[in-house]
């Protein structure tokens, strides 16, 4: 007679402590409960689906129950007790491999194949289960090297193919314990528990009828916590589905999300759910009186569509750099899916410039939602009912941030910030999965589809106490430093390959030998906010708190460029000429607007013209450069194939021309654009002291640089509106179809 798993079982979920929690029992003589089996007639056991039970258990290899095509012919389902059968099985007969702690997925040395061993000298040490026996997995090469007075390990294994108890005296004998009464009374007990005393009660049920049968499944797994109600819907959606098998589907795109990109580690529960949210199920809690059979119709008929939306999400999230490293709430997958299957959006979403706008504005709400506390958590049934609401009423055209925004709002999941919330931001540390979130955030111009990591700007490695001592960092500031070390304003996104070649030089060293030209390297440190970078460590304390200062001025401003600061915030210092910008308030003229910001400045510092374009609308007028979808400070970008960027630098000081730098870049800019930007470099000529078109040689054949000088030496406040046309202006002038090839 075969033993199988009917499809409404779920996976084998125990880990190697409660199998070896099992044995224990055993050996204790404890009860472990009995089965209930079902007993299948061979006219009926070719109708449904049969798995096999997991013998050797590999996490990323062999984690699900295996499919098993069967004749016709009586068969015994296993309805309740598949996980001590399992764990029977894998321990008396098999293997278990699960990935090691500190090592990559894709790393194939990362999943050990261990097998169950016995101690034969001594007990298990004192623990709260009560284990009395010292059960372990462990790999072949470390049982035989670890060989001690109070250590010798059994394979358990090997006892299931004792015959007699002459084998046990063998078996001693070969290990050099024959006089040794501790391991003979222990494995002489392990024998008899595997040969002579494992007899498992069970109940036998003998009806057909698979509802008859679904019911007593649900009846005995729901009670207490041993079946998630996602285990439930899985089941059940198993047994009604009619032309897809819902365990294997299901499973099977839980393995292909997980493997997209640099991983992701997704569950089960969040691809049903997700299920429910697409289909636009009433309700999307796990209650089984949701999963009745004209929901699981729906789930059936919808699948196609709802697994090509969930993958398309995963892929736009590792695009935006996410990861299981980095995504701090898995759920926000969902909302995501449901945007892009309801507007049937493919795959040239995540790649087309007419979609960057959308993405950008998308992109943004996920980054925002996940550094704000408390807002996947509780609640989260509620909060995607209210999302499925504002997505299906307003996002038919795009990402509808404002009502999205609002109708999290509603439910108390405000994504407004206050300054309270601003500074515990400001001070994430590093491994905590909000601060790539928020380094994202804060710096979206970085192309995040390659591996990027949150990297130490002065690395960690220099805050040892010796090397602190050694670089002559005061004993009391020691501990601050080492503090500092692993916080946001030490922290920056890096490319893996940057990464690996700064290593632990000092950040001076490391940008004088990656950006020797010295435009180029002020351009990094300016984009990074990392200011003046000194050249030694003794001076970190200073950078650290100029970087967070000027980091806390680009946070509000983005914060507030996406209306989610609370209304009594302050407004983002524009003095230190970093804060990112956002559109005006309605009804005021761009120059008004950014003349008003100039006034609040302090001139004899020097004012920074990038609090003029916190003044132009972040959206282009119809007209000029479509697909260039963000203005932010002094940024304007469109990621799209072409890859090119606009980096405007407005600076004036008192006394001096105010001055415009437009630094562009373009795949091949010499190519596709001099002879356009020459031209109209020309034609400005007239109206500014000095309009030039510059393409250093020390610089790739990817940059140029305009460089214009209005000659009015007036108060650079009123010389704002003039600002402002001229980078519209300069918008129009690189019409999209100059770089095409």
């Amino acid at each position: 007679m075969d033993y199988v798993l009917p499809a409404i079982q779920r996976e084998f979920t125990w880990r190697p402590d409660q199998i070896a929690g099992l044995f224990d029992s055993l050996m204790q003589g404890y009860p472990i409960g009995s089965l209930l089996f079902w007993k299948v007639e061979p006219e009926h056991s070719a109708d449904y689906t049969w798995y096999g039970v997991i013998r050797d258990y590999h996490q990323k290899k062999n984690a699900h129950c295996p499919k098993l095509d069967l004749p016709s012919r009586p068969l015994v389902a296993i309805l309740d007790g598949q996980q001590r059968l399992t764990s029977l099985n894998i321990g008396l007969r098999g293997s278990h491999a699960e990935k090691a702690p500190r090592m990559w997925w894709n790393n194939p040395d990362a999943f050990p194949v261990k097998h169950l061993y016995l101690n034969l000298l001594d007990h298990a040490a004192a623990n709260e289960q009560g284990f009395k026996f010292d059960f372990r997995f462990l790999t072949a090469r470390k049982a035989a090297a670890e060989r001690d007075d109070t250590h010798v390990w059994f394979k358990v294994s090997e006892v299931y193919d004792f015959k007699e108890d002459f084998d046990v005296i063998l078996a001693l004998q070969g290990m050099e314990l024959g006089n040794n009464q501790q391991a003979a009374r222990l494995l002489h007990r392990l024998y008899a528990v595997v040969n002579k005393d494992l007899v498992l009660p069970y109940f036998e049920e003998t009806e057909q009828d698979l509802d008859k049968v679904l019911n007593i499944f649900i009846r005995v797994n729901s009670a207490g916590t041993p079946l998630s109600y996602s285990d439930l819907l899985l089941s059940i959606a198993t047994a009604q589905w009619r032309d897809v098998d819902a365990r294997e589907a299901i499973h099977g795109i839980v393995d292909e999300l997980n493997e997209t990109r640099h991983a992701f580690q997704l569950s089960k529960d969040l691809v049903l759910k997700a299920g429910l949210m697409l289909s636009d199920i009433p309700s999307v809690q796990f209650r089984v009186t949701n999963f009745n059979s004209r929901n699981m119709r729906t789930l059936e008929e919808n699948w196609q569509g709802i697994a090509a939306a969930l993958k398309l999400a995963v892929e736009l999230l590792a695009d935006f750099g996410f990861s299981r490293q980095t995504l701090a709430a898995d759920s926000v997958i969902i909302p995501v899916a449901y945007y892009l299957y309801k507007r049937g959006l493919g795959e040239s979403y995540l790649t087309a410039v007419r979609h960057a706008e959308d993405r950008e504005g998308l992109r943004g709400w996920v980054c925002r939602s996940l550094v704000k506390s408390g807002v996947w958590g509780s609640g989260l049934d509620t909060l995607l009912l209210a999302l499925r609401v504002a997505l299906r009423d307003h996002g038919g055209d795009g990402f509808p941030v404002d009502e999205v925004d609002a109708a999290m709002a509603k439910r108390g999941k405000v994504l407004r910030f206050t300054e309270d919330e601003i500074q515990d931001l400001l001070d994430s540390a590093y491994g905590d999965k909000r601060t790539f979130a928020l380094l994202a955030l804060l710096y979206p111009f970085v192309d995040l589809r390659n591996v990027f990591h949150a990297d130490h700007v002065f690395p960690r490695s220099r805050f040892t106490v010796a090397k602190l001592r050694n670089a002559g960092v005061p004993e009391d500031r020691i501990e601050v430093f080492h503090d500092k070390a692993n916080r946001l304003a030490n922290l920056q996104l890096l490319e893996g390959s940057a990464n690996k070649s700064k290593q632990d030089k000092l950040p001076a060293a490391w940008l004088a030998e990656r950006y020797p030209d010295e435009g180029a390297r002020a351009n990094y440190c300016d984009l990074h906010d990392l200011g003046a970078v000194p050249d030694g460590i003794l001076d970190f304390e200073h950078f650290y708190e100029a970087r967070r200062d000027r980091i806390a001025a680009r946070l509000r401003a983005v914060l507030k460029g996406n209306g989610s600061t609370a209304e009594d915030e302050v407004d983002p210092d524009d003095s230190g000429g970093h804060g990112e910008g956002a559109p005006d308030a309605a009804g005021s003229a761009p120059g008004e607007a950014a003349s008003a910001v100039l006034e609040a400045s302090s001139p004899s510092a020097g004012v920074s013209f990038r609090a003029v374009l916190a003044a132009i609308d972040a959206r282009p007028p119809d007209g000029l450069i479509p697909g260039l979808h963000r203005v932010r400070g002094y940024q304007a970008w469109r990621p799209d194939e072409q890859h090119w960027a606009l980096h405007y630098e407005l600076l004036a000081h008192e006394g001096t021309p105010p001055t415009i730098e437009i630094h562009i870049e373009h795949r091949n800019l010499v190519v596709h654009a001099r002879p356009l930007l020459a031209e109209w470099a020309t034609s400005l000529a007239p109206e500014f002291q000095h309009a030039q078109l510059e393409f250093d040689p020390t610089w790739s054949r990817n940059k140029g640089r305009l460089t214009l000088t209005h000659p009015d030496q007036t108060d650079v406040a009123t010389r704002a509106d003039d600002f402002v046309r001229l980078v519209q202006l300069t918008k129009h002038a690189l019409w999209p179809d100059a770089f095409t090839e």
